[in-house]
């Protein structure tokens, strides 16, 4: 047997074994891996950099489906004229809460790409929701404080 045979029945055997095996595997599989952070200038993540989403897209044979309901809803909460949390990943149809925990108004909307919403100006104690029902990012602002800003990632 020449050596491009070999090769050639090498490869076909992998893939119909990969075939085979990806078969009986559940929609609820988990993916384990190794991640290395790098800027796009080449320099090495710290700790002071913000959140990271990494992004798998299913094989196109297995349509995606929400895989669970979270037992706790996600929340971005206002504190401090800011937004606790600056990144946040989820599933299509995932509900977010939006409570102020500041002493004062704020009116969190987002009008740019994702899902576009104004939930108007609320109080301190009160709280929103928002259901993220596309796949998108969505930026997220207040009109009373400009620098608040934040990213959801559908």
């Amino acid at each position: 047997m020449t050596l491009a045979k070999w090769i050639i029945g090498c490869a076909v055997c992998c893939l119909f074994l990969g075939w085979v095996a990806s078969a009986g595997v559940p929609n609820t599989s988990m993916v384990t891996g190794n991640i290395s952070m790098i800027r796009a200038n080449g320099s090495p993540r710290t700790d002071n950099d913000t959140g990271i989403v990494v992004w798998l897209t299913p094989v196109p044979r297995r349509p995606a489906t929400p895989s669970r309901t979270p037992s706790v809803r996600p929340k971005i909460v206002q504190k401090n004229k800011r937004f606790q949390t600056r990144l946040l990943a989820v599933e299509v149809g995932t509900v977010v809460d939006f409570p102020n925990e500041d002493p004062f108004f704020h009116n969190v909307f987002s009008r740019l790409n994702g899902k576009q919403f104004d939930l108007l100006l609320y109080e301190a104690g009160a709280n929103r929701a928002v259901t993220f029902d596309k796949p998108g990012i969505c930026y997220i602002f207040c009109n009373i404080h400009s620098k608040m800003s934040s990213v959801v990632v559908v």
